[in-house]
């Protein structure tokens, strides 16, 4: 999200100039979008130059996947440690909006829920929308809160635990996509053209809370539109007879709030051939 966020601010709306962009990461370093050079400057020197009613976006975070090779206590140890910056720029600084990305996963603890997908990933999302809700209301902060369901584009950097990822590379090393639960339904939406829709909505200055939406599709309709992306008429699709739950969130009413905002949301098709990017 963090790229596609420079992506927007430099392609899509490049009046505005490089040096009002503040990118602020674990440590220095300088990264490289549409043939432009950006620098990163550390957190506690970034925090020093964060101006007054900038707008913040804050996805620094571990993806539930960091799960698998740590305990769960180094993994909240280290999550709250990257989100002491936020927090202590909602505190301290007199920011414009503050844009959070939360997660679907969220959801499960909105009531109290048994499900397995329960784990510190969701819990703790779920934890810091009520934290970061507060502290803004305590400190004259609007809270842009979005929960991301699944994202595509040029820079999906995760290549093995997401089902789109499986079947681009199903597809281009095996021509076949093996489809385990063909009827479960997710929302897929360009991180770019989901950052742009947050950065609309934190112009306004006022709270929201919203889900990701983008193009609702089953399994089964995300493969085949791999296959037509790549142009493979022979690819052979396995459809299983497994079932998991459908990850969707209220997608119509972003789609709907996109529209009201003169932001055009690429389809499934363009969105596939966009995260081709990422493998190349």
């Amino acid at each position: 999200m963090g790229r596609s966020a420079i992506d927007y601010l430099s392609f899509v709306v490049p009046k505005i100039p490089k040096e009002r962009v503040l990118l602020i990461g674990s440590k220095p370093s300088r990264i490289e979008v549409n043939n432009e050079i950006f620098d990163v400057v550390e957190s506690n020197i970034g925090f020093e130059l964060i101006r007054e009613n900038a707008i913040f976006l804050n996805s620094a975070f571990l993806r539930r996947e960091a799960l698998q090779s740590m305990t769960s206590e180094a993994y909240l140890t280290k999550n709250k440690e990257i989100v002491d910056l936020a927090k202590r720029t909602l505190k301290q600084k007199k920011l414009f909006s503050f844009i959070n990305l939360s997660s679907g996963a969220a959801r499960d603890l909105d009531i109290e829920s048994e499900k397995k997908s329960v784990d510190d990933y969701s819990r703790l999302k779920k934890s810091l929308e009520i934290e970061y809700s507060e502290i803004g209301k305590q400190n004259g902060v609007p809270i842009v809160n979005c929960r991301i369901y699944s994202l595509t584009g040029k820079y999906l950097n995760e290549f093995e635990n997401l089902a789109l990822s499986s079947f681009i590379k199903q597809a281009k090393s095996r021509n076949r996509i093996e489809v385990i639960s063909p009827t479960t339904k997710r929302t897929y939406v360009d991180a770019v053209n989901l950052v742009g829709v947050l950065f609309s909505i934190a112009s306004q200055g006022k709270d929201t809370s919203l889900d990701s939406g983008g193009t609702l599709v089953t399994m089964l309709e995300l493969a085949q539109n791999v296959a037509r992306a790549l142009d493979k008429n022979d690819l052979d699709i396995v459809s299983g007879e497994g079932e998991s739950p459908d990850y969707v969130g209220d997608y119509e009413y972003f789609n709907q709030l996109a529209s009201k905002l003169n932001h055009e949301i690429d389809g499934i098709q363009n969105q596939i051939l966009n995260t081709l990017e990422a493998f190349n």
